[in-house]
């Protein structure tokens, strides 16, 4: 896995984003997202706030399994590797104190969605970059599943990814973003790179 070229840092620090092709790992990951859903360990997404399982179903429907630190799969150490990688970078880059991050495996069924939100909260803002690995194969544009994001200035859309295995998307956690329902059922990875 190739570590984040000048340009795209600099593209992630003008634009607030960056999107890249991470090939060579997301079938793995795919294939054991979807042994772990069929095994029922998914769980229905939780709102942080929240102590149980989202009240409010309206805003996100997904279900998640979440990451450790200690998986013996080699699929799930190699992006972890890569994570840590990217986060380093990040951290000599914008000289912040990024110290761990954290992620899970999300599951949309169809006409699921998360709605448009920002992962860093005013209460916590510990979260300084989101990233979200597609494992979806043979994505077409008809399915939907967009991940759009918006400028807060203006509310325009600033990017709008279809999640293509294998599309990696980072961005910073302030910006507001929504999962877009498909028509298909969708797996990604999904996570963020946290101050202490």
């Amino acid at each position: 896995m190739k570590s984040l070229s000048l340009e795209q840092l600099e593209h992630l620090d003008q634009n607030g984003w960056i999107c890249m092709q991470i090939p060579d790992l997301w079938l793995k990951l795919f294939n054991l997202a979807r042994t772990l859903f069929h095994e029922n360990q998914f769980e229905p997404a939780r709102i942080k706030s929240f102590a149980r399982p989202d009240p409010t179903p309206i805003i996100r429907n997904d279900l998640i399994h979440w990451l450790t630190g200690d998986t013996t799969l080699d699929a799930e150490i190699i992006f972890n590797q890569h994570i840590n990688m990217t986060m380093n970078q990040l951290k000599d880059y914008f000289r912040i104190g990024l110290d761990h991050f954290e992620a899970h495996y999300a599951h949309y069924g169809p006409g699921k969605f998360y709605q448009r939100h920002s992962d860093q909260k005013k209460e916590d803002n510990k979260r300084q970059f989101s990233f979200v690995y597609y494992l979806n194969p043979e994505w077409k544009p008809e399915f939907g599943g967009e991940l759009v994001a918006y400028r807060a200035e203006t509310n325009e859309k600033k990017l709008s990814v279809l999640p293509d295995g294998g599309t990696f998307i980072l961005f910073k956690s302030d910006i507001e973003h929504e999962v877009c329902p498909s028509k298909v059922e969708r797996f990604s990875i999904s996570g963020w790179m946290r101050t202490r």
